[in-house]
Protein backbone atom coordinates (compact mmCIF):
# COMPACT_ATOMS: atom_id res chain seq x y z
CA UNK A 1 0.00 0.00 0.00
CA UNK A 2 1.24 3.32 -0.90
CA UNK A 3 1.06 6.46 1.30
CA UNK A 4 -1.48 7.75 -0.83
CA UNK A 5 -3.52 4.56 -0.65
CA UNK A 6 -3.05 4.84 3.12
CA UNK A 7 -4.24 8.15 3.58
CA UNK A 8 -7.51 7.80 1.45
CA UNK A 9 -8.48 4.64 3.56
CA UNK A 10 -7.50 6.22 7.04
CA UNK A 11 -9.84 9.15 5.52
CA UNK A 12 -12.46 6.80 3.91
CA UNK A 13 -12.26 7.70 0.75
CA UNK A 14 -11.32 4.35 -0.51
CA UNK A 15 -10.71 0.94 0.08
CA UNK A 16 -7.80 -1.32 0.26
CA UNK A 17 -8.19 -4.22 -2.55
CA UNK A 18 -6.93 -7.30 0.02
CA UNK A 19 -9.79 -6.24 2.49
CA UNK A 20 -11.71 -9.33 3.38
CA UNK A 21 -15.52 -8.70 3.04
CA UNK A 22 -17.47 -7.59 6.27
CA UNK A 23 -13.79 -7.27 7.53
CA UNK A 24 -13.59 -3.31 9.87
CA UNK A 25 -10.56 -1.21 9.24
CA UNK A 26 -8.97 -1.80 12.81
CA UNK A 27 -9.71 -5.85 11.86
CA UNK A 28 -7.69 -5.10 8.70
CA UNK A 29 -5.26 -2.63 10.17
CA UNK A 30 -4.71 -5.67 12.61
CA UNK A 31 -4.37 -8.66 10.02
CA UNK A 32 -1.97 -6.28 8.18
CA UNK A 33 0.44 -5.38 11.28
CA UNK A 34 0.53 -9.10 12.08
CA UNK A 35 1.30 -10.57 8.58
CA UNK A 36 4.67 -7.64 8.75
CA UNK A 37 5.38 -9.02 12.03
CA UNK A 38 4.90 -12.78 10.63
CA UNK A 39 7.92 -11.61 7.93
CA UNK A 40 9.62 -9.60 10.00
CA UNK A 41 10.40 -13.24 12.49
CA UNK A 42 10.76 -14.94 9.34
CA UNK A 43 13.73 -12.29 8.19
CA UNK A 44 15.11 -12.91 11.08
CA UNK A 45 15.48 -16.35 10.74
CA UNK A 46 16.33 -16.33 7.63
CA UNK A 47 19.13 -13.90 8.85
CA UNK A 48 20.30 -16.09 11.76
CA UNK A 49 20.75 -18.71 9.33
CA UNK A 50 22.80 -16.53 6.68
CA UNK A 51 25.03 -15.84 9.88
CA UNK A 52 25.82 -18.92 10.49
CA UNK A 53 26.45 -19.59 7.73
CA UNK A 54 28.26 -16.67 6.83
CA UNK A 55 30.56 -18.28 10.48
CA UNK A 56 30.59 -21.75 8.35
CA UNK A 57 32.35 -20.14 5.51
CA UNK A 58 34.51 -18.25 7.75
CA UNK A 59 35.68 -21.10 9.53
CA UNK A 60 36.14 -23.18 6.26
CA UNK A 61 38.58 -19.88 5.23
CA UNK A 62 40.19 -19.88 8.52
CA UNK A 63 41.48 -23.77 7.57
CA UNK A 64 42.24 -23.40 4.33
CA UNK A 65 44.64 -20.64 5.26
CA UNK A 66 46.33 -22.40 7.87
CA UNK A 67 46.78 -25.06 5.45
CA UNK A 68 48.04 -22.82 3.25
CA UNK A 69 50.48 -21.27 5.29
CA UNK A 70 51.37 -24.98 6.59
CA UNK A 71 51.84 -25.33 3.09
CA UNK A 72 54.36 -22.18 1.94
CA UNK A 73 56.21 -22.96 5.33
CA UNK A 74 56.98 -26.43 4.27
CA UNK A 75 58.24 -25.11 0.29
CA UNK A 76 60.37 -28.03 -0.89
CA UNK A 77 63.55 -26.77 -2.81
CA UNK A 78 63.27 -28.57 -5.99
CA UNK A 79 66.06 -26.42 -7.48
CA UNK A 80 68.46 -27.21 -4.87
CA UNK A 81 67.51 -30.84 -4.78
CA UNK A 82 67.90 -31.18 -8.47
CA UNK A 83 71.37 -29.25 -8.12
CA UNK A 84 72.84 -31.50 -5.65
CA UNK A 85 71.97 -34.42 -7.87
CA UNK A 86 73.71 -32.66 -11.05
CA UNK A 87 76.82 -31.57 -9.07
CA UNK A 88 77.37 -34.95 -7.68
CA UNK A 89 76.89 -36.45 -11.05
CA UNK A 90 79.43 -34.12 -12.70
CA UNK A 91 81.69 -35.37 -9.41
CA UNK A 92 81.72 -38.89 -10.31
CA UNK A 93 82.53 -38.22 -13.94
CA UNK A 94 85.83 -36.81 -12.50
CA UNK A 95 88.48 -39.27 -11.29
CA UNK A 96 88.50 -38.29 -7.41
CA UNK A 97 89.98 -40.70 -4.89
CA UNK A 98 88.96 -40.39 -1.10
CA UNK A 99 90.69 -42.85 1.55
CA UNK A 100 88.90 -45.96 0.38
CA UNK A 101 89.85 -45.38 -3.54
CA UNK A 102 87.49 -44.24 -6.11
CA UNK A 103 84.69 -41.72 -4.83
CA UNK A 104 82.23 -44.16 -6.20
CA UNK A 105 83.38 -46.86 -3.39
CA UNK A 106 83.98 -44.33 -0.46
CA UNK A 107 81.15 -45.13 2.19
CA UNK A 108 80.53 -41.00 2.70
CA UNK A 109 79.88 -40.25 -1.22
CA UNK A 110 77.36 -43.61 -1.11
CA UNK A 111 75.68 -41.97 1.83
CA UNK A 112 75.49 -38.64 0.01
CA UNK A 113 74.53 -40.12 -3.33
CA UNK A 114 71.41 -42.14 -1.12
CA UNK A 115 70.49 -38.91 0.63
CA UNK A 116 69.93 -37.24 -2.88
CA UNK A 117 67.81 -39.93 -3.68
CA UNK A 118 65.97 -39.91 -0.74
CA UNK A 119 65.49 -36.74 -1.00
CA UNK A 120 64.02 -36.32 -4.29
CA UNK A 121 61.63 -38.88 -3.87
CA UNK A 122 59.85 -37.19 -0.96
CA UNK A 123 59.95 -34.42 -2.68
CA UNK A 124 57.81 -35.32 -5.89
CA UNK A 125 55.93 -38.14 -4.21
CA UNK A 126 55.64 -36.34 -0.25
CA UNK A 127 52.18 -34.48 0.20
CA UNK A 128 51.72 -32.24 2.73
CA UNK A 129 47.70 -33.38 4.45
CA UNK A 130 44.89 -30.56 3.66
CA UNK A 131 41.90 -32.03 5.62
CA UNK A 132 40.23 -28.61 4.86
CA UNK A 133 40.66 -28.43 1.54
CA UNK A 134 40.26 -31.37 0.61
CA UNK A 135 36.35 -31.72 2.05
CA UNK A 136 35.81 -28.10 0.17
CA UNK A 137 36.90 -29.68 -2.63
CA UNK A 138 34.84 -32.43 -2.44
CA UNK A 139 32.17 -30.58 -1.98
CA UNK A 140 32.33 -28.98 -4.79
CA UNK A 141 32.46 -32.01 -6.83
CA UNK A 142 29.94 -33.31 -5.53
CA UNK A 143 27.49 -29.91 -5.85
CA UNK A 144 28.45 -30.11 -9.47
CA UNK A 145 26.88 -33.74 -9.21
CA UNK A 146 24.00 -32.32 -7.26
CA UNK A 147 23.51 -29.60 -10.47
CA UNK A 148 23.87 -32.87 -12.92
CA UNK A 149 20.55 -34.40 -11.01
CA UNK A 150 18.60 -31.42 -10.94
CA UNK A 151 19.20 -30.75 -15.11
CA UNK A 152 18.40 -34.31 -15.67
CA UNK A 153 15.36 -34.34 -13.84
CA UNK A 154 14.41 -31.02 -15.71
CA UNK A 155 15.37 -31.90 -18.93
CA UNK A 156 13.61 -35.88 -18.65
CA UNK A 157 10.48 -34.69 -16.28
CA UNK A 158 7.37 -37.04 -17.14
CA UNK A 159 9.14 -39.46 -19.26
CA UNK A 160 10.33 -41.66 -16.94
CA UNK A 161 14.09 -42.11 -18.10
CA UNK A 162 15.31 -40.61 -15.66
CA UNK A 163 15.61 -43.33 -12.77
CA UNK A 164 18.87 -45.62 -12.99
CA UNK A 165 21.13 -42.37 -13.90
CA UNK A 166 19.90 -40.05 -11.42
CA UNK A 167 20.70 -43.21 -9.20
CA UNK A 168 23.88 -43.55 -10.12
CA UNK A 169 24.48 -39.79 -9.99
CA UNK A 170 23.02 -39.70 -6.20
CA UNK A 171 25.41 -42.39 -5.67
CA UNK A 172 28.39 -40.48 -7.26
CA UNK A 173 27.50 -37.80 -4.90
CA UNK A 174 27.74 -39.39 -2.01
CA UNK A 175 30.97 -41.14 -2.43
CA UNK A 176 32.32 -38.41 -3.42
CA UNK A 177 31.19 -36.04 -0.12
CA UNK A 178 32.61 -39.44 1.98
CA UNK A 179 36.39 -39.17 0.18
CA UNK A 180 36.98 -36.24 2.13
CA UNK A 181 35.70 -37.95 5.64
Amino acid sequence: MTLIEMDGFLRGKCLPGDMKVNETNAEYLLRKMNELQQKLKESERYGRQEDITIENLERKVEQLAAENAALKQEEIPLGAIENGRAFADRLEAYPFECQGGNLNMCSDWQELRRCFEHLSEWAMHGHAETPATDAILSEVRASGVDAAIEHLHKKFEGTGRVGVPVMALEWLAKEIRQEAK
